[in-house]
């Protein structure tokens, strides 16, 4: 069981939640949720949280690969992927006034469907993600670089979040070492 499950960003986000659904993380993420765990997830993660994705310009699969799909349905929004990418930097301010610097860089625009509370507030008072419960949706990147968002998100001082980040590392170095071998067997034992 964790504590968090982080969902970062994707180029691709409807062919890797595609990918994460035959893997079994979809119902990986849901079941940690269910058991407590917050989940956050920034840019396409953000998106992956929703209700919704849809891709009707083929945006990821090219002219003619309007495609649609379910997203986790842990927060209540939809995205619709458009052809224009927004880049942008920005200052942005929590709930409880962490103040930041990020950046945006995503395709696609995010409906929040109900009265939930957002992530931040951006430059010029505008709104970024969505929060609900122990949900946290943003498309700004660089949020988790602020020493006081860690603080104000995760309960943590900035030592800390450096010995979670090495832990963190050292934990995904083994993993993926082990599943590349196990990948690697498999292989082997085909041909």
């Amino acid at each position: 069981e964790f504590d968090w499950v982080i969902l970062p960003g994707t180029k691709n986000t409807i062919a890797d939640l595609d990918w994460m659904e035959r893997q079994g993380l979809s119902d990986f993420v849901r079941k940690q949720h269910a058991r407590g765990a917050r989940v956050l997830g920034v840019c396409g993660g953000y998106q992956m949280l929703g209700r919704s994705i849809d891709d009707p310009h083929g945006v990821e699969y090219g002219a003619g690969g309007a495609s649609s799909r379910e997203g986790l349905g842990l927060l209540p929004v939809e995205t619709v992927l458009e052809r224009e990418k927004t880049t942008r930097l920005v200052t942005a301010l929590t709930p409880g006034g962490a103040r930041f610097g990020a950046y945006e860089i995503h395709m696609g625009r995010t409906r929040v469907l109900a009265d939930v509370a957002a992530f931040a507030i951006v430059d010029g008072g505008e709104r970024d993600g969505a929060c609900l419960g122990r949900v946290y949706g943003t498309y700004l990147h660089g949020a988790l670089e602020s020493a006081s968002v860690v603080r104000e998100l995760m309960g943590i001082a900035v030592e800390q979040r450096d010995a979670q980040y090495d832990a963190l590392a050292d934990w995904f170095a083994e993993s993926a070492n082990e599943r590349v071998l196990n990948l690697m067997d498999k292989h082997a034992k085909k041909n």
